[in-house]
C-alpha cells in the first residue's frame, strides 16, 4: 500500500502499526510526535494504530536551542 510521510512517497505492507513503520524509516520513536491524517496520535496508541492504503503521516522531530 502506499502512504505518504512527511510529504514523501512509500509504498509499505499492509496492517503495518506505527510503531512498527519507524525502523522501516530509520526513526527512533524518541523526541516525536505523529500525525496521521491531520489528527495526533497519542504514543501509547502507536502498537495499535494500523495505517491504511492513502494515509497521510506527520512526523514532528523535538529540538530545543536558541
Amino acid at each position: 500500500m502506499d502512504i505518504k510521510i512527511n510529504d514523501k512517497s512509500y509504498t509499505v505492507e499492509e496492517g503495518l502499526t506505527l510503531e512498527a513503520l519507524l525502523p522501516i524509516i530509520g526513526i527512533a520513536p524518541t523526541g516525536i510526535a505523529i500525525a496521521v491524517d491531520g489528527a495526533v496520535v497519542p504514543r501509547a496508541e502507536w502498537n495499535v494504530r494500523i495505517l491504511s492504503d492513502g494515509a497521510s503521516v506527520v512526523i514532528i522531530k523535538a529540538f530545543y536551542g536558541g
